[in-house]
């Protein structure tokens, strides 16, 4: 264990969108994610001497009373984040350290962009510092432990967006990347993809759902279906957008990959979707579906009608 001091340390993570790949991913196979600076996660975490009794706090808008007190021994989302460092944490209390975990700036989680793993992130990257002062995306260790929250929180998970929402800290661009990690794997293999253009680079737009998906419903529907082929058809198309990831590659994807989703059943049934499809615009849904965000190869100027709805564009920058 390190030695302890006062101190304060930041994180500000990207959001993230998984592009192509989704369920492919829990078998191994690649997917294409883009993450996106311009929806930052910023959590601050500080130890500090205690006054009293050592304690963890969580500080956060998005908690029903914008903090939470955890002294050990409770249940739900957060001790599941740091039940793999409980050495850790008692180190802290035995030192006579409190612990402060603030989320000061964070996006929507309705979006669907990651802000759950920007916290699983963010507090396994701090807590781990204290065990290794190795870069964790290179320590199996590192990953051990964010897996085994992973499934505590949702029951799966490949953990590609806390990986490359890690990954990409401290760029204020979007970066589109490809993450795999075989079966049993001690480290993932990821990398981001150079820039394919001397030009910005239109990747389609984001569109929004209003929907906040269960993902670990999402998850668990799909580990109990005992059919793999779909999840295969989605790896597929990941690595048919890496051989030719040029956007006139992108619309017949996109189409293959509706296909897919309709065959899964995990396109909502929604207003929006039913209006996309009237006025013939091709898209997706991102992720594990079931609402979160959609994706189309439109620009925003094509989606006039769709403005309510829009998020953002997915503008790569030039070579």
């Amino acid at each position: 264990m390190l030695p302890l001091s006062p101190l304060t340390r930041s994180y500000t993570l990207p959001g993230k969108a998984l592009l192509f790949g989704e369920y492919g991913l829990l078998l191994g196979l690649p997917g294409v994610v883009v993450t996106l600076p311009a929806f930052p996660m910023e959590v601050v975490c500080s130890l500090i001497p205690a006054k009293g009794t050592p304690e963890v706090r969580i500080k956060s808008a998005l908690l029903p009373k914008q903090h939470l007190t955890l002294r050990g021994g409770e249940r739900g989302f957060f001790p599941s984040l740091l039940a793999p460092y409980q050495e850790v944490l008692t180190h802290f209390r035995r030192k006579g350290y409190d612990l402060t975990m603030a989320v000061t700036r964070y996006f929507p989680p309705s979006l669907g962009m990651g802000s759950s793993s920007a916290l699983l992130a963010s507090f396994h990257a701090f807590l781990f510092s204290f065990l290794d002062a190795a870069p964790p995306l290179s320590s199996p260790i590192f990953f051990e432990r964010l897996h085994t929250s992973i499934n505590d929180c949702q029951g799966a998970g490949s953990g590609y967006d806390a990986t490359l929402q890690l990954a990409a800290q401290g760029s204020s661009v979007p970066q589109l990347w490809r993450y795999q990690r075989a079966p049993h794997a001690a480290l993932p293999d990821f990398s981001v993809l150079p820039p394919s253009s001397k030009k910005a680079v239109h990747y389609g737009t984001i569109l929004k759902t209003n929907r906040y998906a269960r993902t670990k419903k999402a998850l668990k529907r799909f580990a109990t279906s005992g059919d793999p082929s779909l999840a295969q058809a989605h790896g597929a198309l990941a690595t048919r957008f890496l051989q030719d990831p040029s956007p006139s590659h992108l619309l017949g994807l996109m189409e293959e990959a509706q296909h897919l989703q309709k065959q899964q059943g995990i396109l909502p049934n929604l207003p929006l979707l039913q209006r996309l499809r009237a006025a013939q615009v091709p898209f997706k849904s991102l992720g594990a579906g079931f609402g979160d965000c959609l994706w189309s190869p439109w620009k925003a100027e094509g989606l006039s009608e769709f403005q309510e709805a829009i998020v953002t564009e997915v503008i790569l920058p030039c070579a």
